[in-house]
């Protein structure tokens, strides 16, 4: 892929600062868009950071990648909560498309993030990009915040990563690891749910395959061929520690304890198209890919 001019937004998450580096080191100008600058700049040395509001009329970019967003599971889905869910999601992908517009900004592609929460919870259905999704927040959340990228505007590619549970060095396994250590992992409902997990490095991996493969346009799951049940991770993880897995938190505990959010956990998907077109994974398989996550 040559030299591009690439916009980034949420890159100081956990996909982003990897996706960033990954850019940066090929070669590529990045040009993060953060309502921090300072305390971006210094997460992304290697990176041009702007303030939100800056324009960027005298740039050209090539390419817009928008991973912003306030994490899923870190506090009840409260009336207020859903709200500030909306806002860091939806609202501001409309504000980054409306923003491109109004700077003349004409990207080649813009790769927008979702997630497999799209779907609602699917049971035991297998699940491909078509499936028609059950209705719940999280798919309502997940479904406006694709449509807020798609704007006939832009006249460009959009690809929509909807993307599983990320295993790295961060998120949900850098949460899960202490507890884990501790003996204190275990099955959480009845530990059939699904649980669509990919690498962090296939996530950023497939980012930049669909900045750079013109063909790639549309929505993907970005999840492994290895999915599994949720009491089989809670297995694997347990046993690549060397713990036991003591706990067991039952669901009715969960919905009490979380109400509506209880669905993040109890729920699953069983997605089988994983992946895109001419891309090969790293991590196709669970164990070895959390033995490289959690090293």
């Amino acid at each position: 892929m040559p030299g591009m001019n690439i916009l980034v937004t949420g890159g100081t998450g956990f996909i982003g600062t990897a996706l960033v580096a990954k850019l940066a080191a090929a070669g590529h100008e990045v040009l993060v868009w953060s309502r921090n600058p300072v305390r971006a700049a210094q997460i992304l040395p290697g990176a041009q950071v702007v303030d939100a509001l800056f324009r960027v009329d005298e740039v050209a970019v090539d390419a817009v990648v928008n991973l912003a967003g306030a994490p899923i599971a870190a506090a009840r889905w409260s009336d207020k909560r859903k709200a500030e869910l909306r806002k860091s999601r939806v609202d501001l992908t409309r504000h980054l498309v409306d923003w491109l517009e109004d700077s003349g900004q004409k990207p080649k592609v813009l790769v927008s993030a979702s997630a497999v929460g799209y779907y609602g919870d699917q049971g035991d259905n297998e699940v491909v990009i078509s499936t028609p999704p059950a209705s719940d927040f999280a798919h309502e959340l997940c479904r406006d915040w694709e449509a807020a990228a798609h704007d006939d505007g832009l006249d460009c590619r959009v690809c929509i990563m909807r993307l599983g549970v990320v295993l790295g060095r961060g998120g949900a396994l850098a949460k899960l690891l202490p507890v884990y250590k501790m003996g204190l992992g275990g099955i959480i409902g009845n530990g059939r749910q699904w649980l669509p997990w990919v690498h962090s490095d296939d996530a950023v991996a497939m980012i930049v395959h669909a900045l750079g493969d013109e063909s790639c346009n549309g929505a993907y799951n970005i999840v492994a061929p290895g999915v599994v049940r949720q009491k089989d991770f809670s297995r694997e993880l347990a046993a690549l520690l060397g713990r036991p897995r003591l706990t067991w938190a039952p669901a009715w505990v969960l919905r009490a304890a979380l109400g509506e959010m209880a669905v993040l956990l109890v729920g699953g998907q069983r997605i089988v198209d994983g992946g895109m077109p001419g891309y090969a994974f790293a991590h196709e398989k669970l164990a070895p890919a959390l033995r490289d996550a959690a090293g």
